[in-house]
């Protein structure tokens, strides 16, 4: 019976040392980091003064641009088109009677753009060119901003499809 309880005894008499070593490994370094944010000058605050900003790279929209082939976009006798292409690529080329409005998923459209796309669009029908997902994530975000009639080209055609056919000058 002796062996028994000097067994027990050894196991409580580790299991007290361990927990003791856990408590100085969680507290010693705590107290440590608090005494140091203590005497900076510029000391980290525990609650934030201001609320987060929360920046979302990519935002979801709720309004959806629907897409438009190259012969229905053709046959728009009054549209306006918007390149969503990067600037170095419109300058390089582009319709005739195209608006530059490169876009970037991780910046909103600006205020004064979605104003001047409303303004030249009253009464057209609006397409969107450019390359991949930019030309849909662009009409999807002009569509958001409440904007009518907004179309994208369908299955990524390149913007050279759209020069043979009509189409109104903005």
């Amino acid at each position: 019976m002796r062996d028994g309880k000097q067994s027990v005894a050894r196991w409580r008499g580790r299991w007290r040392v361990s927990l003791l070593r856990l408590a100085v490994l969680l507290f010693l370094p705590s107290a440590i980091g608090l005494s140091v944010n203590a005497a900076r000058p510029d000391s980290l605050a525990w609650v934030a003064v201001v609320p987060y900003e929360i920046y979302a790279d990519c935002p979801e929209t709720y309004a959806k641009a629907e897409p438009i082939t190259v012969e229905a976009a053709r046959a728009a006798r009054k549209r306006l088109v918007v390149d969503a292409r990067p600037k170095s690529e419109f300058d390089a080329g582009h319709l005739p009677d195209a608006w530059s409005l490169p876009y970037d998923s991780l910046f909103p459209v600006a205020a004064e753009d979605l104003a001047r796309i409303r303004d030249g669009a009253t009464g057209r029908l609006v397409v969107v060119i450019g390359k991949g997902m930019n030309a849909r994530l662009l009409a999807d975000e002009l569509a958001e901003g409440g904007l009518k009639g907004i179309r994208y080209l369908a299955d990524d055609h390149d913007w050279r499809s759209l020069m043979n056919g009509g189409g109104g000058q903005p």
